[in-house]
């Protein structure tokens, strides 16, 4: 499963997932943040890192579909999200 690490010293967390490149997990971050902002929720741009913005896009999200308020960005995540798009 997908999770987020510790945020870096630039203050953005690093999408990561089992079998995943740091190139891949970048397009994964990058597909969640579009879907996001289709459905209203604003990351503040889709540039495949995750910020504050998209951080409280997440857990907006996560709270109106009654999902568990983790704010992590992950397979279950984006697999709601696809749902829903």
């Amino acid at each position: 499963m997908a999770t987020a690490t510790r945020k870096s010293s630039n203050g953005f967390v690093p999408f990561t997932a089992p079998g995943l490149s740091p190139k891949d997990g970048t397009a994964v971050a990058t597909i969640l943040q579009n879907r996001l902002n289709a459905l209203g929720f604003e990351t503040g741009g889709s540039d495949g890192r995750f910020g504050a913005r998209t951080y409280e896009a997440i857990l907006a999200y996560q709270k109106k579909n009654g999902l568990p308020l983790d704010g992590v960005p992950s397979v279950k995540l984006l697999q709601s999200l696809q749902k829903n798009s």
